[in-house]
């Protein structure tokens, strides 16, 4: 191969096997370390995919200083975002801490993208209830852990 034949991004061939050989890198990277939060995630991927901060802004739907507090982990998406974060990334993002019941309440009610009120109107308690569950403050029942199961399953996690 000629060092100066061009292909057909209009770089050459070197320029071509380096970029590849530098996303195999990230890619190890990526694939070495254990994103810890949110916005790591959000970041890691950004790297991986070569895609700058508007376009994964606008891939999910925000604006990119709203992405942009995201992935340095300065505020939480809402609810209503969380749908199309899973989608975009492919997973749910956050860390099931051993499974432990308040992580399980709050994954729930980002998958189901439901506010305290609604989950608890699925699971026939009150707000103030799931409020409790996701403070590690009291445990759902039996038949409800199980329905928070049903909820929150079917979503591969980090």
């Amino acid at each position: 191969a000629e060092r100066g034949v061009t292909s057909s991004g209009g770089r050459t061939r070197r320029q071509y096997e380096m970029r590849l050989r530098q996303q195999a890198c990230l890619l190890a990277l990526f694939l070495l370390r254990k994103p810890t939060s949110l916005g790591s995630h959000l970041g890691d991927l950004s790297l991986v995919a070569s895609q700058s901060q508007p376009q994964a802004a606008a891939q999910i739907g925000v604006l990119r200083e709203v992405y942009d507090r995201w992935e340095h982990d300065e505020t939480v998406p809402p609810i209503g975002f969380w749908k199309r974060l899973i989608a975009f990334l492919g997973y749910y993002p956050v860390p099931q801490n051993g499974g432990r019941t308040a992580d399980l309440v709050l994954m729930a009610r980002r998958v189901q993208e439901l506010r305290q009120y609604a989950l608890g109107r699925k699971l026939g308690v009150i707000a103030k209830t799931v409020r409790l569950w996701e403070h590690r403050l009291a445990e759902p029942d039996p038949d409800q852990l199980k329905r928070l199961r049903e909820l929150a399953g079917g979503i591969p996690t980090s």
